[in-house]
């Protein structure tokens, strides 16, 4: 069913459940990651985390699913993982749904930013690659303390 799936992620600092089987995602990036260090000092995030979300069509079998993040430099793997296949019988779809999804949260504890770059986070299942979502990384200069 090709082209009946795609994927989409947040970049956020945390996420936490709340009652109700609730999610709040804390310090949402919004496309741009604006780290504040010197140019030969590498910048630590604490944590960047990703939320993932795959949606395919009702019937749709998705196998295992591969993740890969990619960052600077030169595109380097900073995280790969394969998520099981989850059986149909763990799906829980309701009456009317046309589509499903499946969520994931990935925490990369701690996330050191050396260079600008793009991060970049793509899913593969059965063999169709997905690009979930980009974080564009820029080192800004601290600004200069006053004489």
């Amino acid at each position: 069913m090709s082209g009946s799936r795609y994927a989409y992620c947040v970049f956020c600092d945390d996420v936490r459940q709340e009652v109700g089987n609730k999610m709040s995602l804390m310090g949402i990036y919004g496309g741009d990651l604006r780290a504040q260090a010197q140019r030969d000092v590498p910048m630590v995030l604490p944590k960047l985390t990703i939320v993932l979300w795959i949606i395919c069509g009702l019937e749709d079998d998705l196998g295992d699913v591969s993740v890969k993040v990619t960052g600077p430099p030169d595109e380097t793997p900073i995280f790969v993982t394969t998520i099981p296949a989850s059986p149909s019988e763990a799906i829980t779809v309701r009456e009317g749904a046309k589509r499903r999804l499946q969520n994931v949260v990935f925490e990369l504890t701690p996330f050191p930013i050396l260079e600008d770059g793009v991060i970049e986070v793509t899913v593969v299942a059965k063999g169709e690659e997905m690009l979930a979502g980009r974080l564009h990384v820029h080192i800004v200069e601290p600004p200069s303390a006053p004489a």
